[in-house]
């Protein structure tokens, strides 16, 4: 079985980003470049990755959630069974925190502003409005869960942030890997 699974180029910024670090602690250095070699196509478009999945081309994506980004499928009517993996140990065991971070600047102009605004934004009542909107879980207890329980932290175990600023070395030693084995390095 050839080119059965499209990743969300991992070249670029976004969720292609984060498998990189993930797909290489799962398979190691070796097996990664078999996989790309021999089963991976590359999207360079969020879009293009959701069409050829919608379309049955792939029988697995590395990259965004689909659920909310297949709306206007499943309201032409087009059966679609796409399932998340899940993130367990065997998995990967990885977070992800997608758009949601937050940034705080270093010497801003108003840091009890900053401040007061990071409380507000944390608080209970806009996480949970937020979590809602987004389809997306917070780090809160006390905010209900929004995604799948397939998709959910388990507890006990340490998920691996590939967007956390200590895993940023093996992000981009993980997308130099890919680059070099596709014969994009440089």
């Amino acid at each position: 079985m050839k080119q059965k699974v499209i990743w969300d180029d991992p070249a670029f910024g976004g969720s292609g980003r984060t498998f990189a670090p993930v797909m290489l602690r799962l398979l190691g250095q070796n097996r990664l470049r078999q996989f790309v070699a021999e089963q991976v196509v590359f999207a360079s478009t969020m879009s293009d990755l959701v069409d050829r999945m919608a379309r049955g081309q792939f029988i697995m994506s590395l990259g965004p959630v689909l659920t909310g980004l297949l709306d206007r499928y499943r309201d032409a009517g087009v059966p679609l069974d796409i399932r998340p993996l899940g993130n367990t140990p065997e998995l990967g065991a990885y977070a992800n925190t997608g758009a949601s971070n937050i940034v705080v600047i270093k010497n801003r102009p108003h840091p009890h502003a900053t401040r007061v605004f990071l409380n507000w934004y944390l608080s209970k009542p806009v996480e949970a409005a937020l979590a809602k909107a987004m389809g997306e879980d917070t780090r809160r207890t006390d905010v209900p869960q929004q995604v799948e329980a397939a998709q959910q932290r388990l507890p006990g175990i340490k998920y691996y942030d590939a967007q956390s600023e200590e895993n940023t070395p093996a992000a981009r030693k993980a997308q130099e890997l890919i680059a070099k084995f596709r014969g994009k390095s440089g």
